[in-house]
């Protein structure tokens, strides 16, 4: 489908915009600069959101949804429940209900 090849050649952007954003920045004359790359993600998030695309970002405790999230890790989490999702190392997408790529996730091991 064309809309999904679309959307795939897309979330490589969306990632790297993610990953500029999540860098510390001590420099007060960056901050405008890291506003406006806020703002242009933005952007591009609600055009995707104007097509049916859909963000896939679970909070730490969600229930595990392997239909929805693909756990790369175990790791244990202060109040986090086992089999519960612990972290979100990545974000995903889905196109009416669609999984187009699953949210990658850390899950809190079993107590055994």
């Amino acid at each position: 489908q064309g809309v999904v090849a679309v959307i795939h050649s897309v979330l490589p952007v969306l990632d790297h915009f993610d990953l500029a954003l999540c860098q510390p920045c001590a420099d007060p004359a960056a901050s405008g600069i890291i506003e406006g790359v806020k703002v242009i993600r933005g952007e591009l998030i609600k055009a995707l959101e104007a097509h049916g695309v859909k963000i896939i970002n679970p909070q730490p405790n969600s229930e595990f949804d392997p239909n929805r999230h693909a756990a790369i890790s175990q790791m244990p989490a202060e109040g986090v429940h086992p089999g519960h999702i612990s972290q979100v190392f990545q974000i995903g997408y889905e196109l009416d209900e669609r999984v187009i790529r699953s949210a990658k996730v850390a899950v809190a091991p079993s107590a055994d």
